[in-house]
């Protein structure tokens, strides 16, 4: 029989041996992408037989792509913000109040979670048509703060229960109120999960497609839609070279969020009571 020991070595190395393949199948199209995008031929190849960024220096070029990339990074920034402060003051509202219908305000805000998107495009597209809103950046963004302001509060819910109420407390005491020791006490001790939510919900709404597809214009265009434009009609390699500066700046934002404040969440940290 084989010992403890070295049934424990097997159990570590196979669990090992998963995590690595569900890595590997997880990044693996986004390596494929990647070296595609550096393809100089004039159609998708894998592996390139002759390497070129010509294809990047075409998406940075081409008025339309490049009027899609600010596009979608202007739509991003103002709703990640946007969903960052709401899932904040809403968060406080729940975690703290007292009042009956708490449950039923919380699941409520989180039901967006639980409806495709592509039903929520169809809607909003019917019901802000009617309101005359199509046509301008104002649909975009009400779709998009709509998807993304749940995540956000489901990770500031979370979040809350582990700020201690001794050290709020500490601050009632020495004369804080409640604003300040919400911006001077509370937020600190979230901050990472703060930014967090932030990081999540512009790369949601920078990557959105089904609530793209049904609220933008010619006048408005967002790059996830554009990218599906141009497939349907042709396999043009500039997709894979957009695709790829999308890869590198989400990774490069997730790397500066992590160096500077960590992308860990405060879980256990404190306790509160």
């Amino acid at each position: 029989m084989l010992g403890y020991s070295t049934k424990d070595r097997l159990i570590k190395i196979f669990i090992a041996l998963y995590i690595s393949l569900i890595v590997i199948y997880i990044i693996a199209p986004n390596i494929i992408v990647l070296v595609m995008s550096f393809n100089r031929e004039k159609y998708f190849l894998f592996p390139p037989t002759h390497w070129s960024i010509k294809w990047f220096q075409r998406a940075f070029s081409i008025p339309s792509w490049r009027r899609a990339f600010l596009n979608s990074l202007a739509l991003a920034f103002i709703t990640a913000f946007t969903s960052t402060a709401l899932g904040i003051i809403t968060g406080l509202a729940l975690h703290r109040g007292r009042f009956r219908v708490r449950e039923a305000l919380s699941s409520f805000f989180l039901s967006p979670l639980l409806m495709p998107q592509l039903l929520l495009g169809i809607a909003l597209m019917f019901f802000l048509g009617n309101l005359g809103l199509i046509g301008s950046l104002a649909p975009l963004f009400i779709g998009h703060v709509l998807v993304t302001f749940p995540f956000v509060l489901r990770l500031i819910l979370a979040a809350l229960p582990t700020v201690s109420a001794n050290v709020e407390e500490a601050a009632y005491t020495l004369g804080a109120n409640e604003i300040t020791t919400i911006i001077k006490i509370t937020l600190p001790m979230i901050r990472s999960t703060v930014l967090s939510g932030w990081m999540f919900a512009f790369i949601l709404s920078f990557d959105n497609l089904m609530i793209s597809l049904f609220l933008a214009t010619v006048r408005f265009n967002t790059l996830p839609v554009k990218i599906l434009e141009t497939l349907e009609w042709e396999l043009d390699p500039t997709v894979a070279a957009v695709s790829s500066i999308f890869m590198i700046m989400t990774f490069g934002i997730m790397l500066i969020l992590d160096r500077t404040v960590g992308l860990r969440f405060d879980t256990g940290a404190t306790t509160r009571g």
